[in-house]
């Protein structure tokens, strides 16, 4: 097999710093509680790592013993906008389902597919691809190419404007809705908010360099030279992994985690579900949330169930409380009688649905649906 000899540069060095910071940083978030609260950023940094080691051995010449490897990093990337994500979802107590999960994956298991057409190539084209990344002035290895590695000609999109929009969108999203929702902000403590947002920036810059670092490229076409140097995006991920350490450092309070509420309950996972089904039945079937006197205390006595542990129970199952609850039962049955009349007096349908002033369900409207209950009829009839 062709082989390259060892490269010494500052750029490797430099790189296998970060590999050996994010490693340090991997194994923190793997010790005692945290292994489980912060999962995502370690399955993060796991492919950042990966990522990471890639450049390494490329930048290092010592991809050539491991031909094999190479271009792996690309598919990997497009995992980095999911996971961060994920945990913001986990974080406010909203764990993604499989579904879903399999949905913000779809182009990571795309372009992996899609890849196997140049993993499955010829060792000889791969060392010769190494050489143009590298560019070194080597001769060429002659090899035999039986079918391409890019047939549908999509490398020269994705690697520069998929990829770097992939990170933008992803980092711009989770940080518009922390910076936008106020019941986020609600449901995550501020050194949490703060941690999720930095992350978020990462993403948000990561995005940009990737971009700018390739230049004016549109599938191989150079518009305009970048004014950064083209391994800017191997050092990124080495910035990342120490500005992470020094986050951590400077700002722990994310680490800490509040107990919750009724750690010391007996009430079963099993039980709570089987109650809540009778809650929630309760609930619609004799619509008391339509009551403006609707209260713990009245519910109690609709099911039977005892007021600290249906408070308990709507808190564990639901991640909100008893308020939110009953304020959307009213906004979906404000959003139902919006959409069947046509004529409405909004002050009238604010008494009618348990709401003991006009200005209490504009605002509960507007927070549930980001538009006045007057904009909704107009846009539902």
């Amino acid at each position: 097999m062709n082989s390259l000899p060892f490269i010494t540069n500052g750029l490797s060095v430099v790189v296998l710093f970060g590999i050996i910071q994010g490693v340090l940083i991997a194994l923190f978030f793997a010790v005692g509680k945290r292994s489980k609260d912060h999962k995502y950023v370690r399955y993060f940094l796991m492919v950042l790592l990966m990522v990471q080691l890639h450049s390494y051995l490329v930048r290092s010449g010592l991809m050539s013993q491991a031909i094999f490897f190479l271009n792996t990093n690309v598919p990997l990337i497009f995992l980095f906008g999911p996971l961060i994500y994920f945990y913001y979802r986990d974080l406010r107590g909203k764990p993604i389902q499989t579904l879903e999960a399999l949905a913000h994956l779809l182009p990571f298991l795309f372009y992996m597919a899609y890849s196997f057409n140049f993993f499955l190539q010829d060792e000889a084209f791969k060392f010769n691809v190494l050489l143009e990344i590298l560019s070194l002035d080597l001769e060429r290895v002659a090899y035999k190419k039986s079918f391409p590695s890019d047939p549908w000609n999509i490398q020269g999109w994705v690697v520069v404007e998929v990829l770097s929009t992939h990170l933008l969108c992803y980092g711009l999203f989770s940080l518009f809705q922390i910076i936008r929702k106020r019941e986020v902000n609600d449901e995550l403590s501020r050194s949490r908010r703060q941690w999720i947002g930095f992350l978020n920036m990462m993403l948000i810059l990561g995005g940009l360099i990737l971009m700018v670092s390739e230049g004016g490229v549109i599938n191989g076409k150079v518009f305009f030279q970048s004014p950064f140097p083209s391994f800017s995006g191997d050092l990124f991920g080495t910035f990342a992994m120490y500005c992470t350490t020094l986050y951590i450092f400077l700002r722990p309070g994310f680490l800490k985690s509040s107990p919750r509420k009724y750690s010391k309950s007996s009430l079963s996972r099993d039980f709570m579900k089987k109650k809540l089904r009778v809650i929630q039945k309760t609930i619609e079937e004799t619509k008391l949330y339509l009551d403006p006197d609707f209260s713990l205390g009245k519910l109690s006595k609709s099911t039977g169930l005892g007021k600290h542990h249906i408070s308990q129970i709507i808190n564990e199952e639901l991640n909100c409380n008893f308020f939110d609850l009953t304020n959307h039962y009213r906004i979906e049955e404000a959003k139902r009688v919006l959409k069947e009349s046509e004529h409405i007096k909004m002050e009238q349908l604010a008494y009618q649905l348990g709401y003991k002033s006009k200005s209490s369900f504009f605002n509960a409207f507007k927070k549930a649906t980001d538009r006045t209950p007057s904009k909704y009829h107009l846009e539902a009839c």
